[in-house]
């Protein structure tokens, strides 16, 4: 007999809390955290702590892993609006000896891997971000320093090409137009319309010229 999912999730659950006494109270410690609060917790740490701007700043980060770790790890009811103030919350979380009970009470394992995933991530993101930053403000200084440089010398040069064009369509064979002509009408299949209208331009053309 096989064994079945149904089977395997009730033993998990039943086995995934750890009680541990603070004064007269209990508190149920996650024993594991499902995946999908892992990366709430380290997209926390990564917007907040500046790593997605490219600025990391260590102490912030510390302290929201640190908070979010024993708020997602523990049934400690809090809501939303308090939840915000992680300065606050920590300091409560500290001072009290919560963070360390909670904490210490998170099999090694489990820790361990979560703060290497994070701090990872975190990581990567920063880099990626510098990385973006620097681009940004090369293209920024180019468009304000060499790209008006760069149109000003198109702007003078433009008499020189518009003269230079003029002279070619000047020198162009009349004949050898018309056959062009005649051979673009033949592949878009028209009823000689463009071909009739180039010939006319041209012999209009030689008449101005008589």
């Amino acid at each position: 007999m096989s064994l079945s999912f149904e089977k395997i999730k009730k033993e998990t659950e039943t086995s995934s809390f750890k009680e541990v006494e603070y004064g007269d109270d209990i508190i149920r410690i996650r024993q594991y955290l499902p995946a999908s609060e892992k990366y709430r917790i380290i997209n926390a740490v990564a917007i907040l702590g500046g790593a997605v701007n490219g600025k990391r700043d260590y102490f912030i980060e510390k302290t929201i892993f640190e908070k979010e770790l024993v708020l997602h790890y523990s049934d400690i009811e809090i809501d939303n609006k308090e939840r915000n103030n992680f300065y606050s919350v920590y300091d409560i979380l500290y001072q009290s000896g919560i963070r360390d009970l909670v904490i210490d009470n998170i099999p090694d394992e489990e820790y361990e891997e979560l703060a290497s995933d994070c701090a990872e991530t975190v990581k990567l993101m920063a880099e990626y971000a510098q990385s973006f930053a620097y681009i940004w403000n090369k293209l920024d200084e180019y468009i304000k320093t060499d790209l008006p440089q760069v149109l000003g010398k198109i702007g003078d040069n433009l008499p020189q090409w518009a003269e230079a064009i003029s002279s070619q369509v000047e020198n162009l064979d009349s004949e050898k137009v018309d056959r062009a002509a005649e051979a673009i009408g033949s592949i878009l299949n028209t009823d000689n319309t463009f071909v009739e209208t180039v010939q006319n331009q041209n012999k209009k053309e030689k008449n101005e010229e008589n």
